[in-house]
């Protein structure tokens, strides 16, 4: 697991590296969610964690499934 200064470092300046270590990370929590291995308790304090340590404000900036009802509408 990184450290505090390793994630500082990583994330100042928001670049693809930082997205791409932060999506990876987000999609391995929603895997363990969906195979059980994780409660979903524990996925939203996890991805509340990540969200904070990686200074993501909102979900919308990271992309959606092309099978979510909203694919294709912007949003």
């Amino acid at each position: 697991m990184l450290m505090e200064k390793d994630l500082n470092e990583l994330y100042a300046d928001k670049s693809a590296e930082a997205l791409k270590y932060y999506v990876r990370s987000i999609a391995l929590l929603g895997e363990m969610k969906r195979d059980g291995s994780i409660t979903e308790e524990e996925y939203a304090y996890l991805k509340s964690c990540f969200m904070a340590d990686c200074h993501v404000s909102s979900d919308i900036a990271v992309g959606r499934s092309p099978n979510s009802p909203r694919a294709g509408l912007g949003l």
